[in-house]
Order: C-alpha cells, then sequence, then structure tokens
C-alpha cells in the first residue's frame, strides 16, 4: 500500500509505464452496481480510469457491472478510451468462500460476451 498515492505518484506511474511498457493495474475489486460504481471508476479525489489501464471486478452484483464500467470509457473524448480493460474475479481461494462453479462458468461466459471490455480472467483452474 502506497500512503501518500497522489497525482504526483500517478503521475510517476504512468512515466514509468511509458518508458518501461507496463500496464497499471488497480487491484480495485469493483463489485457494485450501475451508477455506484461509475462513481468509484471516474470519480472521487484519483479518478482510476484516467490512470488504471485495468482494473479487476466481480460479477456478484450481475453483469451490468460491465456495461457501467464500459460506459466510462466510451465517450469520444475520454483520452484513454483504447487503453482500458477489465480482469473478472472468477474464484477465490479463501476456506468456505461463496463464490463456487456456478459462478465462476457465468464469468467465463461473460467474459466472452464482453470480449471487447473483459481481458483476462483471475482463475486457479478451470474444468470445462
Amino acid at each position: 500500500m502506497v500512503k501518500d498515492f497522489n497525482e504526483d505518484t500517478v503521475q510517476r506511474l504512468r512515466d514509468l509505464a511509458e518508458e518501461y511498457h507496463f500496464l497499471i493495474f488497480e487491484h480495485r475489486e469493483c463489485v457494485d452496481i450501475g451508477d455506484t460504481v461509475q462513481r468509484q471508476y471516474h470519480g472521487g479525489a484519483l479518478i482510476t480510469s484516467d490512470f488504471a489501464n485495468v482494473v479487476n471486478a466481480s460479477i456478484l452484483s450481475g453483469d451490468g457491472i460491465v456495461d457501467a464500467l464500459s460506459q466510462v470509457v466510451k465517450p469520444p473524448d475520454f483520452l484513454y478510451k483504447d487503453e482500458r480493460a477489465i480482469v473478472f474475479l472468477t474464484d477465490m481461494i479463501s476456506m468456505g468462500s461463496l463464490v463456487t462453479g456456478n459462478y465462476t462458468a457465468k464469468c467465463v461466459e461473460l467474459a466472452k460476451q464482453h470480449s471487447s471490455s473483459v481481458a483476462s480472467l483471475v482463475l486457479r483452474q478451470w474444468d470445462r
């Protein structure tokens, strides 16, 4: 965790990402619905959508989360619209997790349906 994360930190990260050719992944775990997740992604003191190439998301709130996050980057005046993607959290290794095979299967299905927005999956194994 960076305790003093601010605009200067963001700019330094952007500069390093450009110089060393890496993506900035914000471990945000977006899980809310519609307007709420849009405000979390594209609002606040540090606007995640302006600096993070990739954010992770859970579909626990439904597949609308993909639409909500994608709408943020769709406007023609959004500078980074072709440089943003989502990674689905498809399973968890914690004991007693309620995220089961059906959830994982739905994540894989939605990732295929939204392949222009969903870049990857956090997935331990896939048996299907």
